[in-house]
């Protein structure tokens, strides 16, 4: 698992204060950029509903119990907010490396010493120790089991203050701290435009599609693209509903309705598939209902080069889904494994 990646799934349960960021991070052209605001989805119930289905979880405990003791970080009130951007690899690898920044409450001399008694690599950059992200994970997770996967690059982790981590890729390691450092001034125009479209966005991400399918065709020559430019998404909720918001820009307007009648299309096939039938169990029917609730929400339109979709989902739903989903994977974890033959 990379470590940025969980980096993310710790502030997604975690709760603080986070806007977008407006320094600290590289200026330049990154064509995927991502933002995860902790305490705007705390604060939602959603948010609130994923808080109480945790509480009683006995493993959850155990790790952010293991996380306070070890690091001094409080994962429910400590993590303000987490922005990553990539940039492809130069010379036509096809890869991208990511950079960011970690915001919140930590205590670095703790977070230090663990990983130096840990015996976790670093190396110096600025004048700060920047730790091997993965062998710190490692460290913390009480994971011994030999990494036998191919690596892809070493990934950093380093605590610059008591309010700023730095996370970046081995190749954006030295960028990314000099940025930190020095509290350049820094603007996601993508990311601005999502957060704008949902209410109390909690998750925005924005794209330069023609940038990643370019990418992407390192690996897969025969790929047709998508014939989308750039693209913004948001994940937010208001007092009523969940809300999706996704906007794209095409590179013409007879891209963008093709696009449009093919997205509606499927949405039409989408309700045909949904059409209750004497088969269908009382659970079964029940699941078609809230499917269908969800499809028929989905809105899209188009103007000019322009293609945008939107969807109002009923938070009570959402949140019925959402521990319906918990439940099933207790239920999944706690069963018996099956006795081989």
């Amino acid at each position: 698992m990379r470590t940025h990646l969980s980096c993310a799934l710790l502030a997604l349960a975690s709760a603080a204060q986070a806007a977008l960021p407006t320094s600290g991070l590289p200026s330049g052209d990154y064509p995927i950029a991502a933002h995860v605001s902790a305490e705007s989805f705390a604060a939602t119930k959603l948010g609130k509903a994923l808080e109480l289905a945790s509480a009683g979880d006995a493993q959850n405990a155990a790790a952010l119990r293991k996380t306070k003791d070890r690091l001094g970080l409080d994962l429910n009130k400590d993590i303000r907010d987490l922005t990553l951007q990539a940039s492809p690899a130069k010379g036509g690898e096809a890869r991208a490396y990511f950079s960011g920044l970690l915001r919140g409450r930590f205590d670095k001399s703790k977070i230090e010493g663990f990983a130096a008694s840990s015996k976790v690599p670093h190396r110096t950059v600025a004048g700060h120790k920047a730790w091997e992200g993965d062998r710190l994970l490692k460290a913390l997770t009480d994971d011994t089991e030999p990494d036998n996967s191919k690596s892809d690059g070493e990934f950093y982790v380093v605590v610059l203050d008591g309010s700023t981590l730095v996370l970046a890729d081995e190749p954006l390691l030295e960028s990314a701290v000099a940025a930190a450092k020095a509290n350049l001034p820094w603007k996601h125009a993508g990311l601005a435009e999502a957060v704008s479209k949902a209410s109390n966005s909690w998750l925005v991400i924005a794209a330069d599609v023609q940038a990643i399918e370019k990418l992407g065709a390192a690996d897969d020559p025969e790929a047709a693209p998508s014939g989308a430019k750039t693209g913004n998404i948001g994940l937010g909720e208001d007092a009523r509903n969940v809300q999706l918001r996704v906007n794209a820009d095409f590179v013409s307007e007879a891209k963008a309705k093709e696009s449009l009648a093919q997205l509606q299309g499927l949405l039409g096939f989408a309700q045909l598939g949904l059409m209750p039938n004497e088969e269908d169990s009382a659970e079964d029917a029940k699941n078609k209902r809230d499917l269908l609730v969800l499809v028929k929400g989905l809105k899209v339109d188009g103007s000019g080069s322009k293609l945008s979709i939107s969807l109002d989902y009923p938070v009570e739903k959402a949140v019925e889904a959402l521990l319906k989903a918990i439940a099933e994977g207790k239920a999944q974890d706690a069963s018996p494994a099956p006795k081989g033959k």
